[in-house]
């Protein structure tokens, strides 16, 4: 019997062999999270304290 994680490999690769698309799809929303982070790290800056609460989130030294 395959495990759960054995299916979904599986399920993955029949998908990325029947969907040429899924290249793009995926950069996209791997840019997208970037992005986000950005905007969040720029709002956070702009905020009284930011630099402080990022320091407190260990997204800067």
């Amino acid at each position: 019997m395959k495990t759960s994680r054995e299916q979904h490999l599986e399920s993955w690769a029949e998908y990325v062999m029947t969907h040429p698309e899924w290249k793009l799809r995926h950069t996209r929303f791997i840019n997208a999270l970037f992005a986000k982070h950005r905007n969040i790290v720029r709002k956070l800056r702009q905020q009284e304290g930011g630099e402080e609460k990022m320091r407190a989130l260990g997204w800067i030294r």
